[in-house]
């Protein structure tokens, strides 16, 4: 029996994917959980294996095309293993995959359900040449051109990147207070002063780009900073770190972040939120996912360490050294990278101070957190030398007053000074 390999679900707000290589062709015997492609999403680097074996009678995509997601990869002669594989004409294929049925992508942090674009015809793979997919309805579209707006320069905020109609007029009103309604100005030709180099952006820093875009334009930020003492903390952490170690997890500051973030959050919901404009509603999340920057190859990646605040210390240690692994080798599962309710950039280890992080949307805070440097700091009337840890706290000033972020910060702060007490000895 002829059957479609089709393209699975790859995550929230993910509807389709660039394929890198095909691993199969055919005539191949193939047996199930044998990967047929890898392909590269917005976030990571994806293997896609086989649902069922049998023989591929034949292989729909080449390396370089985009595929969606519920589109056929392969047709394969489905059989038993006292089945002889028997071939079936092209024709017979086509009719069977025109049944195809697109797929539903999972919900989404706000509470949505997102699908993918349906192809009307699943055999057609996108070209990769095409302009990134708009989701968007035909009124929104409608609408776009009754402002004179590109509907390609609009970031959507709602599941999936769907276009609304407050996004168009957020758009258009950013637009006539810069005067650019044709959007950004075109590029001189800089080979005119001397030799330049033309490299393209992958997908992976494209939709950085974008979604930096989107966070930057829609949310107005604050940014608050901190030096927290962690002088005590720093000389705990090197007595007990040979014990982690010895355990197979490696204990840096960051999962100890990490535990005192989850804490503080707990205590601190509106850091925990996002902000529906759309709908006027705040929506309190009674789950701390943990967001932790990594700088790869191939750009900035963001794992997600799930019920942080119900994990111990030495749990996260382990987990964190798995994630930021497989993130820079591209071999992270989609979904390790989506349902941050909260993120941390740490920037210490390239020797910053205080910067300002942007915020992650749609999550409402995200702390920088800088390299620690020794201060001289008056403890009664002595001067001593206190290791001093700068964090800098960026929230969304729609969902966080000033005072709260602050409150936020300090007691962050207070938390991570006396983590000390609570590592084991």
């Amino acid at each position: 029996m002829a059957t479609d390999i089709a393209m699975p679900s790859l995550g929230d707000g993910v509807s389709e994917a660039d394929v890198l290589h095909v691993l199969v062709e055919a005539g191949d015997d193939i047996a199930k959980g044998q990967t047929l492609i890898e392909v590269e999403t917005d976030k990571a680097t994806v293997e896609v294996p086989s649902d069922a074996s049998g023989n591929v009678l034949k292989v729909h995509v080449k390396p370089g095309d985009t595929i969606l997601g519920g589109n056929p990869i392969i047709t394969i002669n489905e059989s038993s293993s006292e089945e002889a594989i028997t071939s079936r004409s092209a024709q017979e294929i086509d009719n069977n995959a025109s049944e195809q049925v697109p797929i539903d992508i999972p919900n989404n942090q706000m509470g949505y359900s997102a699908k993918p674009p349906i192809n009307t015809h699943p055999h057609t793979t996108v070209s990769t040449q095409r302009e990134t997919p708009v989701f968007a309805s035909p009124s929104i579209r409608k609408l776009a051109r009754e402002f004179g707006i590109d509907i390609y320069q609009v970031p959507g905020t709602g599941p999936g990147g769907r276009i609304s109609e407050n996004d168009v007029k957020l758009f258009s009103r950013a637009k006539q207070q810069t005067g650019r309604l044709s959007g950004l100005p075109s590029l001189p030709d800089f080979s005119t002063w001397g030799e330049v180099e033309e490299q393209p952006l992958p997908r992976i820093r494209k939709t950085i780009a974008n979604n930096l875009s989107t966070s930057w334009s829609n949310i107005p930020h604050v940014t608050l900073n901190l030096d927290t003492d962690i002088t005590d903390l720093e000389k705990t952490r090197q007595e007990v770190k040979q014990k982690f170690q010895a355990k197979g997890a490696k204990l840096t500051i960051t999962p100890i972040l990490v535990k005192a973030l989850a804490d503080t959050l707990s205590s601190h919901p509106r850091l925990n939120s996002s902000i529906d404009i759309a709908n006027s509603r705040l929506i309190l999340k009674k789950y701390i996912n943990i967001g932790i920057a990594t700088d790869t190859e191939k750009g900035l990646i963001v794992p997600v360490v799930k019920s942080a605040a119900d994990k111990s210390l030495f749990d996260i240690c382990v987990e964190l050294s798995t994630l930021a692994a497989e993130a820079r080798t591209g071999s992270i599962g989609p979904e390790f990278l989506v349902a941050g309710t909260f993120t941390i950039s740490n920037l210490g280890g390239l020797g910053t101070t205080h910067f300002t992080p942007i915020v992650n949307f749609p999550e409402v805070g995200i702390l920088g957190v800088g390299r620690a440097m020794q201060k001289p700091e008056y403890i009664g009337e002595s001067l001593s030398p206190r290791l001093h840890l700068p964090l800098s706290l960026s929230f969304d000033h729609r969902a966080v007053d000033g005072a709260d972020g602050a409150k936020f910060l300090q007691d962050l702060g207070d938390t991570l000074a006396n983590m000390s007490l609570h590592l084991p000895k």
